[in-house]
């Protein structure tokens, strides 16, 4: 009777092994397979719901018969792409997103056109003894205000860059002769003339910085800005102070998405 009980419980622990084991082994196939090779038929149905869900909103813009989704974009606030009365001249030849040569930052450094003015960065402070400060001035009226009102991303104001010259404070980014765009404007490329060339390299060469300001530059504790002087609460001074991102736009090569992260 003894033996038989021991046998017993010998297979029993066995049989207790064997399940313990396998279901370890199918839970680990399971969580390679799910990490590492996910359903093709899943990916294919969330690709092919992604698409659709893509062409209705192209679909939906070109026919213009009902608003497009705020959370579509990361920013649609008119005060971003609302055209100013008097644009500076930059915006006028370039556009408002000037920045297309760095394909990694163009996004990143686009953003900041509809909150400053492109001397902020263009025109650094040691430019020709420059020394300017900073401030808000009004989309509208142009009044100028070391703070502005609306909250984030909302503005009705952009940063420019300011200099005090015999008592007249003075934008840096409304200084170049308007008839200087207006003649270069009205011509075509094909009708160029190399000494035309040379003239609106010259227009940048006497007016901008070799150099721009960067994104580490303004983006770190006692930055270029003084985001405080500009009427920044405290909490998003920590916010823009802190270099996550600036340090990733920076610094990164290539950005690998883990599929396990990637939207269902």
């Amino acid at each position: 009777m003894s033996s038989l009980l021991l046998i017993l419980k010998r297979v029993f622990a066995l049989l207790f092994k064997t399940v313990y084991i396998g279901f370890f082994f199918v839970f680990c196939i399971l969580l390679l397979k799910m990490l590492y090779f996910p359903a093709v038929e899943q990916e294919k149905s969330v690709a092919v719901s992604e698409y659709e869900r893509n062409s209705e909103m192209i679909e939906m813009i070109l026919n213009k018969e009902k608003p497009v989704p705020r959370d579509h974009f990361h920013m649609t606030d008119e005060t971003v792409f609302r055209l100013e009365p008097d644009p500076p001249l930059c915006l006028k030849c370039h556009g408002f997103y000037p920045h297309t040569k760095d394909v990694k930052k163009l996004s990143f450094l686009n953003l900041h056109v509809g909150i400053m003015a492109c001397e902020v960065c263009h025109v650094r402070k040691d430019f020709k003894g420059s020394n300017h400060y900073f401030a808000w001035a009004d989309l509208e009226t142009g009044k100028k205000s070391m703070k502005v009102k609306g909250g984030y991303g909302k503005y009705d104001a952009k940063i420019v860059p300011i200099k005090e010259v015999k008592g007249v404070h003075e934008r840096l980014d409304q200084l170049i002769d308007e008839k200087f765009h207006d003649f270069y404007s009205s011509l075509q490329e094909t009708k160029y003339q190399p000494e035309h060339r040379d003239d609106l390299m010259k227009i940048h060469e006497y007016n901008l910085s070799k150099k721009a300001v960067i994104c580490l530059d303004c983006h770190k504790k006692d930055g270029y800005l003084n985001f405080s002087t500009l009427g920044f609460s405290r909490n998003r001074i920590n916010q823009l102070t802190s270099s996550e991102v600036s340090r990733m736009v920076e610094h990164y090569d290539t950005f690998y998405m883990p599929k396990m992260l990637r939207s269902q």
